[in-house]
This record gives structure tokens, sequence and C-alpha cells, in this order.
């Protein structure tokens, strides 16, 4: 499990270190604030993936931090020399994670399981970017001459294959139709459990059959033979024909349905609640971390509390949510939350049992627009709070309506 991470000037975070709970935790805050970073962060150092793809053929500028980016382009402009800013992403772990990931590898030199990923200038290209200073063609930071590096905290040189890494991580992005790992594997799982060798040969023999019947269907045929005769290929002759396949590929054109119907064809929310339970199930014995992000987006109430019940009651899994709901975090116990902002992160791990627990039987109340809120005016009853909504109506529309007329 992670216990702490490491953030220096990646996107809003200059220099930021989280502690975690090894269960449950629950990032809130106002937009822009960070909680989605947080989670691209834990991504990064699980998985080497940035959106589902290799985050070193997704380079950009706008990975540093604005101001440590600001500061670098100011200081060309004068004529500097700087040394290009450097990111530094770290996941430490519990130390009962795999020892060949310990070490002192790290910022805070901590012995230690744990895993660093540095987006870095490749010093390779330093001949390159004395030429680049002297011709005064630096406007940004010149993202084409860096590197990424994947290390665990046991050696700064010996590069970590991620397949062999004690931590995985699956993101359930409710934005996002993410499913399709999540899909394979529950096939895959459900085929290797419940059918013998024989009967996979079987399906896979189908398969092929089934296409050998579309090659040698007449239509096909008919029009190879028109080709042969009006192809702009002259100098050899060509025909349409299907493509060569795994003997496995059957696999890959089976889905889910859902009363008959692809996973893929149905609603948004049951799409979001289906691949949030097998995130939590079994079928994802290989990831022991898993994602949230916003769940509560696309799900009815009643949905929304089967993902918080199932949230509940899973073990051996940590997991990290991001979340506008107070339904959430009153549920799932206000002493998990973490408020981000920005560089400032705080937590309630110190809330009151008595109070947490009232909060997740009364799962309604607002919470959240408090922990969020700059300024918070505390009313007795319904009747206070009309007068405080009125008096505020009033004042707000008053100062509108003057500066309009000014």
């Amino acid at each position: 499990m992670i216990e702490t991470i490491v953030i220096k000037n990646y996107k809003i975070f200059d220099d930021l270190i989280i502690e975690f709970d090894k269960g449950l935790n629950i990032l809130v805050g106002d937009n822009d604030s960070g909680k989605s970073t947080i989670l691209e962060v834990i991504s990064i150092l699980t998985s080497g993936n940035l959106n589902n793809y290799p985050l070193d053929r997704q380079l950009k500028p706008s990975f540093f931090n604005q101001t440590v980016r600001k500061n670098y382009i100011e200081s060309i402009k004068r004529g500097s020399t700087p040394p290009p800013p450097k990111i530094i992403l770290e996941a430490y772990l519990s130390k009962d994670d795999d020892p060949t990931f310990s070490g002192t590898n790290n910022e805070l030199k901590k012995n230690c399981p744990g895993i660093r990923v540095t987006i870095e200038f490749d010093n390779s290209y330093a001949s390159e970017y004395k030429q680049m200073i002297q011709e005064e063609s630096i406007h940004d930071i010149p993202i084409e001459l860096y590197k990424v590096t994947y290390s665990s905290f046991a050696s700064a040189t010996g590069k970590i294959l991620f397949r062999n890494s004690p931590i995985k991580s699956i993101l359930i992005d409710a934005t996002h139709k993410n499913y399709s790992y999540m899909i394979d594997r529950f096939i895959g799982k459900s085929i290797n459990d419940t059918l013998n060798g024989e009967e996979i040969i079987s399906l896979s023999k189908a398969y092929r059959q089934n296409k050998t019947d579309f090659k040698e269907n007449s239509i096909i045929e008919n029009i190879n033979r028109r080709l042969a005769e009006y192809s702009p290929i002259s100098h050899c002759r060509v025909s349409i024909g299907l493509q060569e396949e795994r003997v496995d590929a059957w696999k890959n054109q089976m889905t889910i349905m859902v009363k008959d119907i692809p996973l893929e064809n149905i609603g948004f929310g049951t799409q979001n609640i289906i691949k949030s339970e097998l995130a939590l199930s079994n079928c994802s014995d290989s990831a022991n971390i898993i994602l949230f992000e916003e769940p509560e987006n696309s799900l009815s109430h009643t949905n929304l509390a089967k993902l918080v019940s199932a949230i509940e009651s899973t073990e051996n899994k940590q997991i990290f949510i991001t979340t506008h709901s107070s339904y959430i975090a009153n549920r799932l116990n206000l002493n998990n939350l973490i408020f981000v902002n920005g560089s400032n992160v705080s937590t309630f791990r110190g809330l009151d049992t008595d109070t947490a627990s009232f909060f997740k039987v009364l799962p309604g109340s607002d919470t959240l627009r408090i922990v969020i809120a700059s300024k918070v005016i505390l009313v007795e009853g319904p009747s206070d709070s009309l007068i405080i909504q009125r008096a505020y109506k009033d004042k707000k529309i008053s100062y509108q309506f003057k500066t309009v007329l000014t």
C-alpha cells in the first residue's frame, strides 16, 4: 500500500507531501484544487501511464508547475543559463512490500520500499542545449530534450518494470467510457474458471469456421472477381479477405451483455456501476489500488448507495476517491477526508468519532459545502437561515446593481 507520496514541480503542486490511510482516502476540494492531479500521480507511479498512455509519449511543458515554468523562461530571457527544471514523483510503500524496491533513493532519504518517477533533462543532449541557448532559441522548457526515468528506492540507475511492481492500480473515471480493460479481465477470468481445455478449443474452431464461411461467401468471391478485372493496382493481383488473427482472437469479440444489450450500448450510469463493481471484486486481484474519479457522476441515488456499500465492504485494497458528494463523504466516514487546496493539504483524521458516526447515519447532510467554503455563517434554525439568505441576496444584488451603474 502507499503510505506517502511526494510531488515536486508537477502541475499545480510545487512541493507536496501527502500521507495516506492504508484503507480509504477521500479527496475533496474546490474545482482545480488538485484532486484529479493526485490521482494522475498515483496512476503514473503504479503503471507508468497517464490517461492509459505511456507517460514518456505525452511530455509537454504544461506538466511543469506554472511558477517553476515561468521562472525558468524569465531567467532564459535575462541571458542566464539555469538548469532545466525537473519533476519528481515518489510513492513510499508500506514496509511489508517487496524488499527489492527498498532503499534510500528518494527525496526524504527514508529507508523503505518505493517507486520514483522523474521527468528530467537528458544530459546526452547537453551540447544541443548549449547551442540552443547561444542561438537564443529557447522560449519554453525544451521538453524534446527530456527523458522519463522509472526507478525503485533501491537504486537510482536500475530501471523498474511495472509488471513486477508490488503495487498496481485501476482507474475508474466516471466521466469516460474506459471499461474495456476490466471487461476483458472479467471475460477472460470467466472463461478460464468455467471452461475446460476441450471446450475452449471447440469455441476457437467454431470461430475459425465462421471466418472461413465468410471468406468463401459468394459475395466476397464476386468482389474479388471484379477486383481482378478492374483493380487500380496493376503490378500484382490483389483481393479482399479477413485479417489473420491469434488462435484466441475470438475472446476479443466478446463483451458483457446486460439484459441482452452489449455493455457499451447501455446507459452511462449502469456502465459506471458495473465497472466499479468489477474493479472492487476479485476480478481485479492483480490491482491492489483502486482510483475513483468522481464516482457520483451519472449514478442514481440507488446505484450510488450500492457503490458506497461495495466500497465499505472491500478488503485488502487501498481506495482513493475524488468527490464533490457529501453523501459519499459522510457514508464513508469524514475521518477519511483529505482536503486539497493546491499545495495546502489537510486531513480530518482527528474528527471526533461520535461526530463522524452522526453524519454516517445522516448522509444527506451537506457537509462538503462547509468543508470547501471559504467563509461560513452558522445559524440556529430554518427561519434564521432564510433571513441570512435574504440579507445576503439583497446585499449582493444591490452591490452588483451599483457596480453596473458605475
